[in-house]
């Protein structure tokens, strides 16, 4: 992805309330392409239809020139263990 500095970016994964989002920052990467990873709780997130939501928020990107460019997306799903809470 490609951000300009003034402008804040986030990407986020729908959790289940109505417009409840987990939300990570996307950090600025000036001119250059950027890679970035980001990891997500997926416990409390909304499987409607077994599939996963994600957003990605700008406030203000229609309001100035700078726009966000995404290349590419790629997620991966790798599971974890649930600790026993006993």
């Amino acid at each position: 992805y490609r951000s300009a500095s003034d402008l804040p970016a986030r990407i986020g994964l729908k959790k289940t309330g109505v417009y409840d989002f987990d939300f990570a920052d996307l950090p600025a990467t000036g001119d250059s392409y950027a890679e970035g990873t980001f990891e997500f709780n997926t416990q409390n997130a909304d499987r409607t239809k077994n599939k996963f939501q994600f957003i990605i928020s700008a406030p203000g990107l229609n309001d100035q020139p700078d726009k966000i460019s995404i290349k590419n997306i790629a997620f991966e799903f790798i599971p974890t263990a649930v600790e026993d809470s006993r």
